[in-house]
């Protein structure tokens, strides 16, 4: 795999493009990296606090690298984990960058909702990664979507990261510090949000009563007509271009377009807070690569974009 990825990278890097890449929160339970230092993570696991979107909390079933021990060894697993990444990516996001400030522990055997913060050594992990993005010469994304505390922000901003900003909500001033997504591993494709496919689907997975459901409905509502006054159509397929048109014309750092925005994919690829009950990562478009390359709806949007930000 990582001659191949650093085939592809080399080949775009002589197009002037660059590979980019995902850095997840934590790693697996089973993986290498417990078998190489099980002495670095405690009996918890990584997670999320309850919040408007999961209210019973959420236990991503990762180790949690005890913060102490991770800094006697001078971080090295997480130095390694990024320079890794970065030998082939030119670009690099890192997932839920809110956990360099602090992480949520679920203990063993206890439910989401009964996990504490824990403190991170911010300043040092951020050294770390602009030591090896400098080393790298790459640029390094932090998404800091949902909850965000404000040291984080002001963080990214002084180490020259990119934040990220996902305008199916509004559509503002984009920044230069920004990467724009239509959507991100975390929310529905465009048009599953645009059809509240992802609200049945929370209501399915009882995360959602129908109270709240009905609640966000009328959220969405509100923000598709926000949407629809914007480019002047009610049409999610015209406004959906009007997005990416003015993703692709704003002043910031990287406008990205998911497949599954392109090809109008309405289930999404992950479903936070779920295992067994989605499947997750696993979903097949309906198009194959080559019908894919000969569509040309799906080309006149990629044809767009590079037009747009050429210019």
């Amino acid at each position: 795999m990582h001659r191949q990825l650093a085939t592809m990278s080399e080949t775009l890097r002589a197009r002037g493009q660059y590979l980019y890449l995902d850095l997840p929160i934590g790693c697996h339970p089973d993986g290498y990296d417990i078998w190489d230092a099980p002495e670095l993570f405690a009996p918890a696991s990584l997670g999320a606090p309850p919040d408007t979107l999961f209210v019973g909390g959420q236990d991503w079933g990762l180790p949690a690298t005890i913060p102490a021990l991770s800094r006697l060894g001078g971080h090295q697993v997480f130095r390694k984990a990024i320079s890794h990444q970065l030998s082939v990516a030119g670009l690099l996001r890192i997932d839920h960058v809110m956990g360099i400030h602090r992480t949520w522990w679920v203990p063993h055997g206890r439910g989401a909702t009964q996990g504490a913060y824990v403190a991170q050594p911010t300043d040092e992990m951020f050294a770390v990664i602009c030591i090896e993005s400098v080393r790298a010469d790459a640029a390094v994304v932090g998404e800091n979507l949902g909850t965000v505390p404000p040291e984080i922000r002001t963080a990214l901003r002084e180490h020259d990261l990119i934040g990220m900003v996902v305008p199916q909500d509004g559509v503002g001033q984009a920044s230069s510090t920004d990467l724009l997504a239509i959507s991100s591993h975390d929310t529905p494709p465009f048009l599953g949000w645009w059809n509240g496919v992802d609200i049945d689907d929370l209501v399915d997975l009882g995360e959602f009563d129908e109270e709240r459901a009905e609640h966000e409905r009328i959220a969405r509502g509100e923000a598709r007509a926000a949407l629809s006054e914007r480019f002047g159509t009610d049409d999610p397929a015209r406004i959906l271009d009007g997005l990416l048109a003015w993703m692709a014309d704003s002043e910031a750092a990287v406008a990205l377009a998911s497949m599954d925005d392109l090809v109008g994919e309405a289930r999404r690829q992950n479903v936070p807070g779920t295992y067994s009950e989605r499947p997750n990562w696993r979903l097949r478009h309906d198009a194959t690569v080559a019908a894919l390359g000969a569509d040309p709806g799906f080309i006149a949007s990629l044809a767009a974009i590079s037009r747009a930000t050429a210019d």
